[in-house]
């Protein structure tokens, strides 16, 4: 999802490493935004430009008409590479879906074992997993199963999230109420 001016969003993967400015899980407020993401202030009074994949969209102020509409919140689950591609396409269709009904929602993948390799970087799907994350689409990968496949999270493309244990995120999910489809 898009951020607009006066939403809140949550730093989720700092990409400046050299700045002391901001943190992952710092919130801010956004003043303005640009094509590739949001402009906002630093604590400090430092203006910052961050990019559309170190944040998420946590609130907005005046938000009231979006509890109103209907709010979908799935989580699409792969272990197999043929598994990992039905669920980039289920939630490709169902992101259309929501637009055509005016529906929102949180949509999440989590990707364990075998499908782990299609989140590698250069690999054929991350033009695909970059365009989902960029519509709001949260995609994670499971740093035991990564352990266990052999492969390393410098490996994984930029967009993809990680997670200590692919069953902890099952679980929290399952409690926040999140569908959950298996492919």
């Amino acid at each position: 999802m898009k951020a607009k001016v006066k939403d809140k969003i949550r730093i989720i993967r700092k990409m400046n490493d050299w700045s002391m400015e901001y943190q992952e899980g710092d919130v801010f407020t956004v003043e303005s935004t640009w094509y590739g993401g949001v402009n906002v202030t630093s604590k400090t009074g430092v203006p910052l430009s961050l990019d559309e994949i170190e944040y998420e969209v946590i609130a907005a102020e005046g938000a009231e008409d979006s509890a109103q509409s209907p709010q979908i919140h799935l989580l699409f689950h792969a272990d197999t590479k043929q598994g990992l591609e039905r669920c980039l396409a289920g939630a490709e269709a169902l992101l259309l879906q929501c637009q055509k009904e005016g529906m929102q929602g949180k949509l999440e993948i989590l990707a364990e074992y075998e499908a782990l390799l299609c989140l590698k970087s250069g690999a054929e799907a991350e033009e695909r997993i970059e365009k989902l994350t960029k519509e709001g689409v949260k995609i994670y990968a499971c740093l035991q199963s990564a352990r266990e496949a052999f492969l390393n999270q410098e490996e994984l493309s930029g967009c993809v999230r990680t997670v200590p244990l692919g069953a902890a995120l099952l679980a929290k999910k399952q409690m926040e109420g999140y569908g959950y489809v298996k492919y």
